[in-house]
């Protein structure tokens, strides 16, 4: 699972992985040309959505329901976010939150936590969320 904040100037998130049984660290941000690439989901189903964001783009994919994923880009037009599909919306407000930990991240930042503090916090709710966090600026 996931907690990942995204900015207009960069994209913070923790670095666990569950899978099953299995758990191990691993980075969720991405460069890629200029952009970061911030990613939450099914490993299939953001392989697939890699595979078609770094290729021609020219045709979309389908997703069964295991295979979800949530993958903010965040480049010198903006930010953008792709929810199971490859139509990008734009996002309003100056955060965007995904993953499993994205309610707990919010909560935390509302209550005045920066966004690092709030992936700490949201860390020690989400039993499926770890440490450390990953920062990127673009």
């Amino acid at each position: 699972m996931t907690i990942l904040i995204a900015s207009r100037t960069g994209i913070l998130a923790d670095s666990k992985v569950t899978t099953g049984s299995v758990s191990y660290r691993t980075n969720k941000i991405l460069r890629y040309k200029g952009e970061l690439i911030g990613l939450a989901g099914d490993h299939r189903g953001l392989e697939k959505f890699l595979r078609w964001y770094k290729g021609r783009r020219g045709k979309m994919f389908d997703t069964s329901d295991d295979e979800a994923f949530e993958v903010v880009v965040v480049n010198k037009r903006g930010m953008w976010v792709y929810i199971n599909c490859t139509l990008p919306e734009q996002p309003h407000g100056d955060y965007y939150y995904a993953g499993a930990g994205d309610a707990a991240a919010e909560a935390a930042m509302l209550a005045g936590a920066s966004p690092r503090r709030a992936i700490e916090i949201a860390c020690q709710v989400i039993n499926s969320c770890g440490l450390p966090i990953q920062e990127e600026k673009l």
